[in-house]
């Protein structure tokens, strides 16, 4: 009887403590975000923008034809812009052709002038529009 007890304890137990938000394993809320990126007034064919905060996992969104869609964290991110150019097949990536980021360098690393406020609800519609210079 003593085990049937400890098995519905330890199910409730793990019922209680399982989530879907990622606010269960410490990380912020995150929300859907969508919009458009213009290098020089012209969309950005492809690439990728990373949204993240100090101390949180980037969330990486693919770019098509200048448009983005996806969740970011929730609050102030710090966005970073990427154009991969591809290069020649490289041993270091067994093979594989390395890729280059061609996005001007204050748009990513930590020196990145990008910043968005995600909200937890109503529409998170950004544009970017950046320069090569």
């Amino acid at each position: 009887m003593s085990r049937f007890l400890f098995g519905i304890i330890l199910g409730c137990a793990a019922l209680g403590s399982a989530g879907c938000g990622s606010e269960q394993n410490g990380l912020p809320p995150i929300a859907p975000v969508k919009g458009t990126i213009q290098l020089d007034g012209q969309p950005v064919p492809t690439g990728e923008l990373h949204f993240g905060m100090t101390g949180v996992p980037p969330q990486v969104l693919p770019i098509t034809n200048g448009a983005f869609e996806g969740k970011a964290p929730v609050g102030k991110n710090k966005v970073e812009f990427f154009i991969y150019q591809e290069g020649p097949p490289s041993g270091k990536y067994g093979g594989a052709a390395s890729k280059t980021n061609v996005a001007p360098a204050k748009y990513w690393g930590p020196n990145s002038t990008l910043e968005a406020t995600i909200n937890a609800s109503g529409t998170n519609d950004l544009k970017f529009d950046v320069t090569s210079k």
